[in-house]
């Protein structure tokens, strides 16, 4: 995970990447798709897929700019865990989440890089 290397290291969680189509046509369509190819997970040493944390699969969102354009912030993201440890993996679908980016960049509780002036 590249951002480990950066002034993002020092924040709780990873990143959060948006993944802003042109339409809105092709949205869930781009988000089955990230459910088949999201497979990297977090876990102790000794503890399987299941038991570990797949973060892309939260962290990773998507959206239109169409819907950001009206105003409306809900985003897509994949199942939590992928097709192959779900019971029934046709049985799951993108969850839909508000994030709201104006008010997550507008947080003055950032955290500002120990290097940074001012």
């Amino acid at each position: 995970m590249a951002f480990r290397c950066t002034h993002f290291a020092a924040h709780v969680r990873a990143p959060t990447v948006i993944y802003l189509t042109a339409r809105e046509r092709p949205l869930r369509r781009l988000v089955k798709e990230a459910d088949k190819t999201f497979s990297a997970w977090r876990g102790h040493e000794h503890a399987g897929k299941r038991e570990g944390t797949h973060p892309a699969r939260e962290q990773v969102l998507f959206s239109s700019r169409e819907r950001v354009l009206a105003g409306d912030w809900t985003m897509l993201h994949t199942p939590s865990i992928p097709p192959g440890l779900r019971k029934n993996p046709l049985a799951c679908h993108p969850y839909e989440v508000e994030f709201h980016l104006p008010s997550q960049l507008a947080d003055e509780d950032r955290v500002v890089p120990p290097n940074a002036g001012g």
